[in-house]
């Protein structure tokens, strides 16, 4: 089939170039938001939410969404969760285990163009297992010398461990044989961590 002398298939080439080198293809890309919440090295609970900064899309199609992703590592080689939201600034994130996370996010625009990420934003589980084991959640050996094992690299990442290390060496002795562990000394240390905090 011709149209006036181009051959169709040639027609189709010439207007999808066309479509690709109009205006989508030429859009200004979404800024990055900025994080919000939680602050930039908080100890948060799970479920926890996590909020940012609006932003304003460069293009006349507005930000239509938000991706957000969570990994254990800030250049985010694999991602522990990641979500979308329809383009509210918060939403919640559940799931996961006690450990030190960062979150980032990004928008999207209504030209399908996504924006760039934010600055990636570190958070940690230490409060949630600090709590467990207030709440009497160790009554076994095994369970608080884990407990005490994830508080201190917690610490650690936190460059809190050194200032801490008394009641860390106190917790320590408390998981040092299984036959004198006694659950209600093991909550007495995690209360005199928490305070030293």
């Amino acid at each position: 089939m011709y149209i006036k002398g181009i051959p169709a298939l040639r027609l189709l080439c010439v207007l999808a170039v066309g479509i690709v080198t109009g205006s989508y293809a030429t859009a200004a890309v979404p800024p990055a938001p900025t994080p919000l919440a939680p602050a930039d090295g908080a100890s948060v609970t799970v479920p926890f939410t996590i909020s940012w900064s609006a932003v304003t899309d460069p293009n006349p199609n507005g930000i239509t969404a938000y991706n957000w992703q969570v990994s254990l590592s800030s250049s985010f080689t694999s991602v522990a969760l990641q979500n979308s939201t329809n383009g509210q600034t918060q939403d919640t994130v559940s799931g996961l285990p006690n450990g030190s996370y960062f979150w980032r996010v990004q928008a999207f625009s209504g030209a399908f163009i996504q924006g760039a990420w934010s600055a990636a934003q570190s958070s940690s589980v230490l409060e949630s297992l600090l709590q467990a084991g207030l709440d009497g959640e160790f009554r076994d050996y095994l369970g608080a010398e884990q407990a005490v094992m994830a508080i201190e690299l917690l610490l650690i990442e936190r460059n809190q461990a050194a200032r801490l290390r008394p009641q860390l060496d106190a917790l320590y002795r408390l998981v040092k044989d299984v036959d004198a562990y006694r659950s209600a000394d093991f909550i007495a240390g995690l209360k005199d961590l928490r305070a030293a905090m």
